[in-house]
């Protein structure tokens, strides 16, 4: 099933809309979804390839089947093609034992929160194991030895304090080289750089002591543009440039706002707790977030069993998570949004069902008494198709036609006339009474012929 939003504002899907465009489709092989306006197309595989109207069609997603276990299918994004908002599975689809389940974050998943992007980028397990989603930079720094006579004379300086090496004992001492800047603005002291760095930073306030977030402002190189890391290596140790307040010991999770500008970036630390950690735009939450499209309690994230997990709270615009592989469907439901257009995929199997044979009621095996006790199989499934067939009426009419029809019939063979409530002794006269009236029809038409 495919339902389509009417309105297109920053690929969002309002769940709480009524004017929706649907579809339905059935998918027995491999295929595309394209959507053009507010009509889903589902095309064959590199149908639209050679199509003159491919632009006008916006991408959604492939469905391709195992080649050899065709019943698995799988969902999957192709790259190659143009994609303007991408897929997202949707959080508030996934349930176990018909109740929320929620989604476990990972390390290098995107969350889209409303139009609020979310990057995770790093995870402290149970175990004290930090899993990080890039490798850390190693900086070049300052040696002296490596220098020349030449060199001495044109001592190098650090661009912020203008002063030398001062120590070459201590990390925070050292000349590095944190950009592509050259010349007398090519190193700077690692103290200096985080000092200036410090003086961007701006702590987003809070009601919660479990989530830390804090907004770097033009955390770039102010000559050469480049961008800096949050987190570096000088000689083979691990340097904090911005100061996330990490816990020591306990588990938690950083996620990084992904904005298209690269020089502002906004930091969100997790710490494990026993509480969820609330996402929204209300006050009262944990995790603020100033933004129209975020309800104003939108999502939250719970560590349960070692693990982060992330639900939603019914909120207007819902809550994604950007589908990186592939995902097997199967017979629960699977929900996908792809900008305006959300598709509930899931998996059936088309049973070939066997039409028995039609049963005839107890009255319709009876013979008629005009009738020879020899009736044909035909003959009585004729009746019984011909009393199928024959509209159902209602009320006392349908009654009435009851009736006569047991009256008609009452007289003929029976297997079985009794109902399972009827005792045995019902039964035994019942038969005894069909076969004296069978015996007096007989007499009565032996009377007849003679009498004609």
């Amino acid at each position: 099933m495919t339902y389509t939003w009417s309105k297109d504002s920053h690929g969002l899907f309002d769940y709480e809309s009524d004017h929706l465009f649907t579809g339905k489709f059935k998918i027995t092989g491999q295929g595309q979804f394209y959507r053009n306006n507010n009509d889903i197309y589902l095309t064959e595989e590199n149908t639209v390839s050679v199509n003159s109207e491919k632009d006008k069609l916006a991408y959604l997603f492939d469905v391709h089947q195992d080649l050899l276990q065709t019943e698995r299918y799988f969902l999957s994004i192709n790259n190659s093609l143009n994609t303007k908002n991408g897929a997202g599975l949707v959080v508030r689809g996934l349930k176990k034992d018909g109740q929320a389940s929620g989604y476990e974050l990972k390390v290098g998943d995107c969350v889209k929160v409303g139009r609020l992007k979310l990057m995770v980028k790093e995870i402290r397990d149970k175990q004290g194991v930090i899993h990080r989603f890039e490798t850390i930079p190693e900086i070049n720094f300052y040696e002296n030895k490596n220098l020349n006579e030449d060199d001495h004379t044109n001592s190098t300086t650090c661009r912020i304090c203008l002063m030398g090496d001062i120590s070459e004992e201590t990390l925070a001492d050292l000349l590095i080289k944190p950009c592509k800047c050259r010349g007398s603005c090519e190193y700077t002291h690692l103290r200096c750089l985080k000092q200036w760095i410090s003086m961007k930073q701006t702590r987003i306030e809070n009601n919660s002591d479990v989530c830390f977030a804090l907004n770097c402002r033009k955390l770039s190189c102010e000559i050469c543009k480049t961008s800096l890391p949050y987190l570096l290596k000088v000689n083979d140790q691990e340097v904090n440039l911005v100061d996330l307040r990490r816990p020591e010991t306990e588990p938690y999770i950083l996620l990084e706002k992904a904005e298209d500008s690269k020089e502002n970036k906004v930091f969100y630390l997790i710490k494990a707790s026993e509480e969820e950690t609330r996402i929204g735009r209300g006050h009262a939450n944990s995790m603020l977030v100033s933004d129209i499209s975020v309800s104003r309690n939108h999502a939250s994230i719970i560590y349960k069993d070692g693990k982060f997990l992330i639900f939603d709270k019914n909120s207007k615009f819902g809550t994604l998570v950007q589908v990186n592989q592939p995902i097997e469907l199967s017979e629960d439901k699977t929900i996908i949004q792809c900008g305006k257009t959300v598709v509930i995929l899931s998996l059936k199997r088309e049973q070939i069902l066997s039409i028995p044979k039609v049963v005839r009621e107890p009255m319709e095996i009876l013979e008629s008494p005009e009738t020879s006790s020899t009736t044909n199989e035909a003959d009585g499934d004729s009746k019984t198709r011909d009393i199928i067939e024959k509209p159902k009426l209602k009320g006392s009419k349908r009654k009435a036609t009851l009736r006569r029809k047991c009256i008609v019939h009452s007289s003929s063979k029976t297997t079985d006339v009794c109902n399972s409530n009827e005792s045995l002794s019902e039964t035994t006269e019942n038969s005894k009474l069909l076969l004296q009236s069978k015996k007096i029809f007989k007499v009565m038409r032996r009377e007849r012929f003679d009498h004609s």
